[in-house]
């Protein structure tokens, strides 16, 4: 079956997500455009948590581009507040054909509509690998299929709420 998405609505201002400040982020929508030229219909981010401190990352090796990513520092085992995403964010977006669109041994939840588009949602728990400790939402736009990931914590119903409102923030 071929899910198509929907548009969603962008909240107008900033908003509270999971008790997480989520804001527009036109300042790094530019960045990830130029990132993603070689892979012009994924989408990148309209809102995140901290945008100013996030940094935009390409996703690829020798032979592959597979998205972008998008954090602020890296996950500390040590002080488990900051696996939260407004201390941690790591949400990226990829070609989920590619070698980094599925989680390698992700356990699916569920289909469901996830920040206005229809999909499936897996969690990563293994303890390696690129989807590590991550929700990954893979749904299908035209003839593409992309993924969604979103370094997850704890509050794993907080967790998909902040991707729901990532995922409805892409463009």
């Amino acid at each position: 079956m071929i899910l198509t998405a929907c548009q969603p609505t962008l909240p107008a201002a900033p908003t509270r997500v999971a008790g997480v400040l989520v804001e527009p982020a036109s300042d790094l929508e530019a960045s990830c455009r130029e990132l993603l030229a070689r892979k012009d219909w994924l989408p990148c981010p309209t809102l995140l948590p901290n945008p100013q401190h996030v940094q935009v990352r390409s996703l690829a090796d020798t032979r592959e581009f597979f998205g972008v990513e998008l954090v602020l520092g890296a996950p500390s085992e040590a002080y488990a507040p900051r696996q939260r995403p407004d201390g941690f964010p790591h949400f990226a977006i990829v070609d989920a054909d590619s070698g980094l669109g599925r989680p390698a041994m992700g356990r699916r939840l569920q289909d469901e509509v996830i920040g206005g588009r229809e999909g499936t949602l897996f969690l990563d728990e293994t303890t390696e690998g690129f989807h590590k400790d991550h929700l990954v939402f893979i749904w299908q736009e035209g003839e593409h299929r992309i993924s969604a990931s979103l370094h997850t914590w704890d509050r794993l119903e907080e967790a998909k709420r902040m991707l729901a409102a990532l995922v409805s923030g892409l463009r």
